[in-house]
């Protein structure tokens, strides 16, 4: 892509004509936050869009499975989810074009309860009708009926199995997460399934009218203290959104003592992604719960 401003406009351009959308770009405006695609505010002579296109080596499907994602957060309709306006999808470039939501100054009381309605709606299965992506590893989402085994077989156990085949992780190592996955059913209380957002940290909720919009999802339906657990993981929520979570859906006791279990997994995941830290976090995160 030519990065200059005259580019970058005539590519963003194209991307609007596409979808067949006033394609006159009259600014276009880099967003941060964007570490595998390249995000822009573009505003032609009627609107206002947040454009994501897919600059990396990511497959050409990506987009298409993150318009799914939101879709389906959006359909239980308690999130303030931005609309998919609409998604490109060539050999050599895709691009996700959404709704551009203002930033405002969001109310955390009304997010943290909003989140608690939307794991209120009961999914069928655990795990998804779709494969997808959390950052850049794919998601296997083979729906599953107890979550101790979605947990053990889409989770867990794959990411070990790649670290270890790595050489990231020893055997004793490998041994760790073994018995930790044995020790799923006693340690995480049974509930049904929630479509979850999946990769629930603060930069993916943004401050707008009233409460927070979610976007960039890894969706699929799992426990709900898997959100919570992300949104902890990270930090920048306050209290006061977990309180208001569990004031509208109470939470099982000693949920803050199970946030760290429920962290594993995306810590797996950076360590997968990133090395260095995250492989020992994840490592002694595991053993504290054995």
């Amino acid at each position: 892509m030519n990065k200059n401003s005259s580019g970058i406009n005539n590519f963003l351009s194209q991307i609007l004509q596409s979808l067949s959308l006033d394609s006159v770009v009259v600014e276009a405006i880099p967003l941060s936050g964007g570490d595998i695609h390249d995000v822009y505010l573009v505003a032609n002579e009627s609107s206002r869009y947040v454009v994501k296109v897919n600059t990396s080596e990511m497959p050409a499907d990506v987009f298409r499975l993150e318009s799914d994602g939101l879709n389906a957060l959006k359909v239980v309709g308690e999130l303030r989810v931005p609309e998919v306006i609409g998604v490109m999808s060539e050999e050599e470039l895709s691009a996700l074009v959404l709704e551009y939501l203002p930033s405002e100054r969001g109310d955390i009381l009304n997010f943290g309860q909003q989140l608690a309605r939307h794991h209120k709606v009961a999914q069928a299965n655990f795990g998804w009708h779709v494969d997808n992506y959390i950052g850049r590893l794919p998601q296997v989402n083979t729906p599953t009926v107890s979550w101790e085994d979605f947990w053990a077989e889409h989770r867990i156990g794959p990411l070990v199995r790649a670290l270890r085949d790595a050489a990231s992780f020893t055997s004793s190592e490998v041994r760790v997460f073994d018995e930790l996955i044995h020790r799923t059913a006693v340690l995480v209380p049974e509930e049904s399934p929630s479509l979850l957002h999946g990769d629930l940290w603060s930069g993916n909720v943004l401050p707008t009218a009233s409460s927070y919009a979610v976007i960039d999802p890894a969706v699929y339906a799992g426990h709900r203290e898997m959100d919570l657990a992300m949104m902890k993981l990270f930090g920048g929520f306050s209290t006061a959104a977990f309180d208001a979570y569990n004031d509208e859906y109470p939470l099982e006791n000693q949920w803050e003592e199970r946030m760290g279990f429920h962290q594993i997994y995306p810590l797996l995941v950076h360590a997968r992604l990133f090395g260095g830290l995250y492989i020992h976090q994840s490592i002694e995160m595991a053993r504290r719960y054995l």
